[in-house]
């Protein structure tokens, strides 16, 4: 049996560097790879970075909407 990784930091995200744990690094990062950070982005960060779940798309969806 492989060995398995510990799994990550709560409330982190992995974008296969650092975890990104503030919405302003996530804005930066966006911007380094070109690409906008919108607010819809960063609304579904948000939504995200508030789980300890794996969410379906319904159920950020429906946190975001109501934000």
């Amino acid at each position: 049996m492989a060995n398995k990784r510990p799994p990550p930091e709560p409330r982190a995200v992995s974008t296969g560097e650092m975890p990104i744990v503030a919405p302003e690094e996530l804005a930066q990062r966006c911007r380094a790879a070109g690409l906008r950070a919108t607010p819809q982005r960063l609304a579904i960060f948000q939504a995200l970075l508030q789980t300890e779940t794996h969410p379906s798309p319904e159920a950020v969806f429906a946190v975001v909407k109501d934000a």
